[in-house]
Formats: structure tokens, C-alpha cells, sequence
């Protein structure tokens, strides 16, 4: 049983190259024949997709080496299964996808951080100062203008109100 071809060697013997050469690499396959056979020169490695025989597709490497045999041109194709090379590959680039995209998520929420103290010094903080200034005035002024107290107090309910929607919308 020969594993890179997914089924026994006598099954390989009288069909073409091309039926166990994935569609997409045809051409690119004919241009290497063509360099071997013709141009008797070696070709340099290169990766494809190879069609098994129990039809499962699969990534390998071939280089192919000109000779003779029994006095015609021929050529040495070495191939190398490399799938699961090419999963651990795709599992590498997709756990550092994965980093990536972690910090890309925690530096976004970083910056929400950053932009939410920012608003909350900004905007909530002043007022809120400004409310207890108020709130401190409206007392000091209960024993000696009451009316005035009420009026500050009545300004304080509102800003309150403010401050409230303040939060709500950050």
C-alpha cells in the first residue's frame, strides 16, 4: 500500500500523471514536465495539491531530477507528503489570529477604559463638584436666607437630573 497515493502501487501503473495532479496545478505540472523531459534540467521544489486515489486531496512537495530509462527520457519525481506540515502551519497562523485579535480586544477595551475616565473627569467630575459646592452654599444659606436656600436646592434637583443622564449616557 502506498499512503501518498491512498491505495496500492499496481492501481498507479498506466494512468497519466495529470489524474492525480489537482486541476489548479496542471499547467504549472506540464511547465515542470516540459523542463525535465525536454530541457533535461531539474526542477526546483515546489508545493501542490496532489489528488489521491480514494479522491482525498492533499498537500506535497515534488522536485523532479531528469534521467533515462530504458533509453528514453524520464524523471525522478520525489514527493513528500506534507499535510500535516501545512495543518500545523494553518493552526500556528490561526492561533497567532487568535493573539491577535485578544489584543486587539483587550487594547479596545483599554481605551474604553481610558475614554470613560476621561469623561468621567471631564464632564461627570466638574459637575459634580459644582453640585456639592451648591448643596454646601444652599446650607449656609438656611439660617439667614431661606429663600434663596430653596431656590439653590431647586437649581440642585435639576443638575442632579443632569449628572443622572450623564451617567446613563456614558
Amino acid at each position: 500500500r502506498l499512503p501518498i497515493a491512498g491505495g496500492e502501487a499496481e492501481e498507479l501503473i498506466g494512468k497519466p500523471v495529470l489524474d492525480f495532479i489537482h486541476p489548479d496545478y496542471h499547467e504549472f505540472i506540464r511547465r515542470r514536465w516540459w523542463r525535465t523531459q525536454v530541457e533535461r534540467e531539474p526542477t526546483e521544489r515546489a508545493e501542490i495539491k496532489m489528488v489521491r486515489l480514494d479522491g482525498e486531496i492533499i498537500d506535497v512537495e515534488t522536485r523532479g531530477i531528469p534521467t533515462t530509462y530504458e533509453g528514453h527520457p524520464a524523471t525522478y519525481a520525489f514527493i513528500v507528503d506534507i499535510s500535516e506540515r501545512k495543518r500545523a502551519e494553518e493552526a500556528l497562523r490561526l492561533s497567532a489570529d487568535l493573539q491577535r485579535s485578544r489584543e486587539q480586544l483587550v487594547e479596545a477595551r483599554e481605551e474604553e477604559r481610558r475614554r470613560l475616565r476621561r469623561d468621567l473627569h471631564d464632564s461627570l467630575g466638574p459637575q459634580l463638584a459644582s453640585l456639592t459646592m451648591r448643596a454646601e452654599a444652599a446650607r449656609d444659606l438656611v439660617p439667614t436666607d431661606p429663600t434663596r436656600a430653596q431656590e439653590l436646592l431647586e437649581g440642585l434637583a435639576e443638575q442632579a437630573q443632569e449628572a443622572v443622564a450623564e451617567v446613563r449616557h456614558l
